[in-house]
């Protein structure tokens, strides 16, 4: 038995379907260095395994679960006041048959093993497997796999679950996200480059602490508000993704190891008729991909690919892939899973996701609490609120050089007004005699330190950000701060 073994957060929500776990066949996992953060040498693996001995050939597999109760993740309840029982079920009786007192020991851990109606999982379609085996066996060069598809098709459930299978034969994945209106790893408005070395299990709101290799400020959840940026800074994280795989694919190519080039997932956003066709081209253009995925919605698959993509889409995917394949092997479409009846509303993912990142502490995120040293280890820590923190000021004068509003003309005598409590980093306070601006974010101070310019966008500030919860669960408006 290795000396290492892996333990990675996993968090099952029903914001986007319950994690679904089941026995599969063994693959061979690329060799990596363990993590120092999530990875222990767990001595006692063995004499707990002891037990088991003499039953073991019974036994497909053994999962062993550590708590993460102690994470913080729940306390985002006590902001936002729709997210109410994403983590635990909701009634006595779901929690009597699926036998909760006995998992009562493992805090965080409740699996369902009885048919329960107030609780759902999403589950991969078998088309899911056999698409993404069709990348895992390309060997020419680091895959590209373009995601594409309307709005409600699960585009960012398909992409989790393409890193996931890639990770088990490449050490590291890149992730490009385009949907600016649906992110994965930062708030809404970005449009963002990242490689992944751990498999991503769980909502996009639990894992806002995965770095940008490079990102860019769009300020709005729509690409329709300036197309030409947009483009311009998709073309910007595409050069900058050849750039690092062609160093990786060196040094695959000198160590005879496939496993260290640098394949590439994109997202793409659910706008895919007129306007948003043309720029959804574009992207694929620029791309080059090797693998297209379209995914179309349960309801509108019954009338044949119109109802989902337009009628030239597959003649104009076409031109972008390599010509030495079949075009079944590079072009699939592919049924979505049914949505369920738990999932939040789209404004309610942007405001989860934006909580989440104002909430979470980077210092401490994905690190064993034993391994931390400040006085908190949680990585969500949502007391005190926003409005009793202290906040980064920036002089005007002497650190900021600029302040830009995107899609809005603004007098230079209202531009104050505009940005107090607006979305950039965010702005809580503005001090005009003092020409100070007070902002709140998790970014540490030495890359605070950088910052030279401030860009305001369309996004809204949730309207919990401005409430002072207390203890009791009740709100009250901050009033003037």
């Amino acid at each position: 038995m290795s000396q290492y073994v892996s333990f990675f957060p996993t968090f099952s929500s029903r914001a986007s379907g319950l994690t679904v776990i089941q026995s599969t066949c063994y693959e061979k996992v690329a060799t990596r260095a363990p993590s120092v953060t999530m990875n222990s040498t767990f001595d006692n693996l063995t004499e707990l395994l002891g037990a088991f001995d003499e039953r073991w050939e019974r036994f497909e597999s053994i999962v062993v679960v550590k708590s993460l109760d102690w994470c913080g993740v729940d306390q985002l309840e006590q902001v936002m006041p729709s997210l109410k029982n994403q983590f635990r079920l909701g009634t006595k009786h779901a929690y009597v048959i699926n036998d909760g007192p006995f998992y009562d020991d493992i805090t965080g851990f409740q699996p369902i093993i009885n048919v329960t109606p107030e609780v759902k999982a999403l589950q991969n379609q078998s088309s899911w497997q056999i698409s993404v085996d069709r990348i895992i066996s390309y060997e020419q060069a680091p895959s590209i796999s373009v995601i594409c598809g309307n709005i409600n098709v699960n585009k960012s459930a398909f992409a989790r679950y393409t890193i996931n299978r890639l990770l088990k034969i490449h050490q590291r994945v890149a992730y490009l996200e385009t949907d600016v209106g649906q992110t994965e790893f930062t708030p809404a408005g970005l449009v963002s480059l990242h490689v992944v070395e751990t498999p991503v299990l769980g909502p996009s709101f639990t894992h806002p602490h995965l770095k940008c290799r490079q990102s860019f400020f769009i300020g709005t959840t729509s690409a329709r508000m300036d197309p030409t940026y947009y483009q311009q800074c998709i073309k910007q994280l595409l050069s900058k993704y050849r750039q690092e795989s062609e160093e990786w694919t060196k040094i695959a190519h000198q160590d005879q190891d496939g496993s260290f080039l640098l394949p590439l997932v994109v997202n793409t956003h659910g706008w895919t008729s007129g306007l948003g066709y043309d720029i959804l081209l574009s992207l694929m253009e620029n791309a080059k991909p090797t693998h297209v995925f379209g995914l179309m919605s349960l309801a509108a698959s019954g009338y044949g690919l119109e109802k989902n993509f337009p009628d030239d889409f597959a003649h104009k995917v076409m031109m972008f892939l390599p010509p030495h394949l079949p075009v079944k092997q590079q072009l699939m479409f592919l049924t979505a899973p049914t949505p369920t009846s738990e999932l939040l509303e789209h404004h309610q993912h942007r405001q989860l996701m934006f909580l989440s990142y104002i909430y979470h502490n980077p210092q401490v995120f994905c690190r064993r609490r034993q391994d931390t040293t400040t006085c908190s280890s949680s990585w969500w820590q949502v007391a005190p609120p926003l409005i009793h923190r202290t906040p980064w000021t920036a002089d005007w004068h002497e650190q900021i050089h600029g302040v830009w509003v995107l899609y809005d003309d603004v007098p230079l005598s209202q531009l104050l007004y505009v940005l107090k409590g607006a979305i950039v980093a965010l702005i809580g306070e503005i001090v005009p005699e003092r020409h100070q601006f007070h902002v709140f974010t998790p970014l540490p101070t030495d890359r605070l330190g950088q910052v030279t310019r401030i860009v305001k966008g369309d996004l809204e500030l949730p309207v919990f950000c401005m409430l002072d919860q207390s203890l009791t669960g009740t709100y009250q408006d901050c009033g003037e701060y």
